[in-house]
């Protein structure tokens, strides 16, 4: 996760309850933004993360 925080023009959203749930990236490409890598095991801190990078 150091090595995408560390990235030109990107984006880490962190999902904290108790503990770290998950995280999600957005990052600049070439033309536009590319929405990952999404991790969590829970459908809703998922779309909560997904909501956070958009």
């Amino acid at each position: 996760m150091k090595k995408r925080m560390a990235m030109p023009n990107a984006r880490v959203c962190v999902f904290e309850e108790d503990g770290i749930q998950g995280y999600g990236v957005i990052r600049q490409c070439q033309e536009d933004y590319k929405v990952g890598p999404l991790f969590t095991g829970s459908h809703s801190i998922a779309q909560a993360l997904w909501d956070c990078c958009l």
